[in-house]
């Protein structure tokens, strides 16, 4: 039997799949993934590249037909295996 692990979002997730654009502050690059969840909080993704718990990061994502540019910092990651 599992037993689901209590939720500790302080604002609930809404499942959505919409192209988001990343830059790690201080670098030239943004990367491009699709969301998986987003909240009035913060927003989750899938990257190729693993990014540490506290990195600060510029978003570029379209809602509602409007660009967002929030700036955030990275709240949690895990690798996930290949």
């Amino acid at each position: 039997m599992v037993i689901p692990a209590k939720e500790k979002r302080q604002f609930p997730r809404l499942s959505l799949r919409t192209p988001l654009r990343f830059q790690i502050r201080g670098t030239p690059d943004y990367k491009n993934v699709i969301t998986d969840n987003i909240s009035t909080a913060g927003v989750g993704f899938y990257s190729s590249d693993f990014i540490p718990p506290q990195t600060p990061v510029a978003l570029e994502i379209n809602v509602l037909s409007r660009i967002l540019r929030p700036f955030g910092r990275v709240a949690w990651s895990q690798p996930l295996p290949h």
